[in-house]
C-alpha cells in the first residue's frame, strides 16, 4: 500500500499544471454562466483542452505546442457542431476517423504530450452528439472555443511573464517532418481511424445515443507506448470510468447548482491532471464526474441514462481500440519474420 500511494505522489511539474486546467476551464464558465449561456459550457470545455499540453516543457515551448494543439482543437469543435445540423451518423464516424488519423499525425509532427488525437476526437465527437444546434449555433461554437482556447494560451504564458523572455528556455522545436514519412506513424493514424470508426458504428448499432464517448475510449489505448502500456491503459479506462462514474452519480444526485458545478468541475479537473501521468485509472475517477456534469450543464438527460451510456460506450470503445491494436501488432510481427 505505502509503494501504490508513493507512485501516485504527483511529479514537480503537476501542481503548476493542475492550477492551469482548473483556471483554463473555471473562469470561462463562469462567464457563460453568468451571461445566462450554461449551453455553451461543452464549448469551454473543448477550448480549455489547450491547457492540459506541454505541462513539463519550458514556457516558450509549451505555448507553441499550446498554440497547434489549440488550432486542431478548435477546427474540430466547429466540425463537430456543424455536423449536429445534417444529424447523419455515418457521416459523424466517418469524419472522426479522418480526425483521429489526422490527430495522432498531428502529434507525432508536434511532439504533443500527452500524445495522441483523444482530445481532438473528444471535442469534436461530443459537439456531434448533442441535437438541436442550428448554423447560429456554429458561429458561437467557434467564438466561444477560440476565446476560451486564447485564455489558456495566456494562462501557459504566465511561466513567461514570471521568469522573462531570456530565461524561459529555448523556443519551439521544429515539425518533425520525417513523420508523415514514417511508417510507424502513418500505419499508427491508419490504425486508429479504423478503431475509431469500428467503435462509433459499435455504438450507433447498439445504443447510439453518445456515440461520441465509444470514439474516445477508442483512441485511448493509442496513448500507449507500447502494446503492454496500451492495454493496459484501456483497462485503466474502463476500471476508472466505471468508478468515476459511481463519484458522478453522488455528485449529480445532490443536483448541484450551476455555480457549485463549476467548482466541481475546476476541482476535479486539477486533480485529473495531477495524477494522470502517475496513474490512468485513478485519474478517471476525476475526469468522469467533470465529463457528466458538464453534460448536465448542456443538456438534461436523465442521471441514470448518462451513466449506463457512460460505462457502456467506453466498454466498447476500450476494447476496440485494444482489439485494433494487438491485431497492428501482430501483423507487424508476421510482416518482420517474413522479411
Amino acid at each position: 500500500m505505502r509503494d501504490w500511494i508513493a507512485a501516485l505522489r504527483p511529479g514537480p511539474s503537476a501542481a503548476p499544471a493542475a492550477v492551469r486546467s482548473a483556471l483554463a476551464v473555471g473562469v470561462p464558465l463562469f462567464a457563460v454562466i453568468g451571461i445566462g449561456h450554461p449551453e455553451w459550457a461543452l464549448f469551454v470545455v473543448c477550448g480549455s483542452f489547450t491547457a492540459v499540453y506541454g505541462r513539463d516543457e519550458n514556457p516558450r515551448q509549451r505555448f507553441f505546442t499550446q498554440l497547434s494543439a489549440a488550432l486542431a482543437l478548435v477546427v474540430a469543435t466547429v466540425l463537430g457542431a456543424a455536423l449536429t445540423l445534417s444529424q447523419t451518423p455515418l457521416l459523424v464516424i466517418a469524419l472522426g476517423g479522418v480526425l483521429a488519423a489526422a490527430g495522432s499525425l498531428c502529434s507525432a509532427l508536434m511532439r504533443w504530450l500527452p500524445p495522441g488525437p483523444l482530445f481532438v476526437v473528444l471535442s469534436f465527437a461530443s459537439c456531434a452528439d448533442i441535437s438541436g444546434k442550428t448554423g447560429a449555433t456554429v458561429l458561437v461554437a467557434a467564438l466561444v472555443v477560440s476565446a476560451t482556447a486564447l485564455w489558456s494560451l495566456s494562462l501557459g504564458l504566465v511561466g513567461v511573464l514570471r521568469v522573462g523572455l531570456a530565461s524561459a528556455g529555448p523556443g519551439a522545436r521544429r515539425p518533425r517532418w520525417q513523420a508523415l514519412r514514417d511508417r510507424t506513424a502513418l500505419d499508427r493514424a491508419a490504425w486508429c481511424a479504423l478503431a475509431v470508426a469500428v467503435a462509433g458504428a459499435l455504438s450507433v448499432l447498439t445504443i447510439g445515443r453518445h456515440t461520441g464517448w465509444a470514439m474516445v475510449a477508442a483512441t485511448a489505448p493509442f496513448a500507449g507506448g507500447t502494446l503492454k502500456a496500451s492495454v493496459r491503459r484501456g483497462v485503466h479506462r474502463v476500471v476508472g470510468t466505471f468508478f468515476g462514474s459511481g463519484i458522478a452519480l453522488a455528485v449529480l444526485s445532490m443536483n448541484p447548482r450551476e455555480y457549485l458545478a463549476v467548482v466541481i468541475i475546476m476541482a476535479a479537473q486539477g486533480l485529473a491532471e495531477l495524477f494522470v501521468v502517475q496513474h490512468y485509472a485513478f485519474a478517471l475517477l476525476f475526469i468522469t464526474p467533470s465529463a457528466l456534469i458538464g453534460v448536465r450543464l448542456t443538456s438534461a438527460s436523465p442521471v441514470q441514462l448518462l451513466l449506463h451510456d457512460r460505462l457502456f460506450d467506453t466498454a466498447i470503445g476500450a476494447c476496440v481500440g485494444v482489439g485494433v491494436l494487438v491485431a497492428a501488432h501482430a501483423l507487424a510481427g508476421r510482416r518482420q519474420s517474413a522479411a
